[in-house]
């Protein structure tokens, strides 16, 4: 079974009376903002909810779009592929996310999906996909964004990145 069809068989499982917003997040490090009081770096990131209202959530308010998604296959196999079409996203969001695809392969833009029951500044996710994607390909067409996203290469990473030693692992024996 896909994540297409375990969705679409927990949408008929579901209660009638619990609506279930899907949203996704986008961020790219051009888009973090300063912030001097705390000395850190804070995210301003687009967050789109396939609704026609905005959503309220302790992850920030998501703006309403009209979108389709595949979601990414899970087979062994294969390196999960989502595929998200959105409808007429606004002027801004498409300037951000044509700069940021410009930018180099390390530097790269993230997709995060999750799901939400309701509303609410307390409200949290109650499900959501496991690891960022990251963003291999941003299209536009007159009326329509396509982003093509993967799950990151996790089994191509080389293991033992670092080698230990009592410099970096206080304590380790040399």
């Amino acid at each position: 079974m896909d994540m297409n069809e375990a969705i679409q068989e927990a949408y008929a499982y579901a209660d009638p009376d619990v609506t279930i917003y899907e949203t996704f997040e986008l961020t790219h490090s051009s888009w973090a903002v300063y912030d001097s009081d705390s000395d850190s770096d804070y995210g301003s990131s687009i967050l789109l909810v396939n609704s026609a209202r905005t959503l309220l959530t302790a992850d920030g308010t998501f703006e309403p779009v009209n979108f389709s998604a595949s979601m990414p296959e899970t087979e062994s196999s294969v390196r999960g592929q989502l595929k998200l079409t959105i409808s007429f996203l606004p002027k801004t969001y498409r300037d951000m996310l044509w700069d940021a695809s410009q930018s180099p392969e390390d530097d790269p833009i993230y997709l995060y999906y999750r799901q939400y029951t309701g509303e609410g500044e307390s409200e949290e996710a109650e499900a959501e996909l496991p690891v960022p994607l990251v963003v291999n390909s941003v299209e536009f067409d007159d009326d329509q964004t396509m982003i093509n996203a993967l799950y990151p290469d996790l089994v191509n990473i080389p293991f033992g990145r670092r080698i230990m030693t009592a410099t970096n692992l206080p304590g380790a024996r040399t």
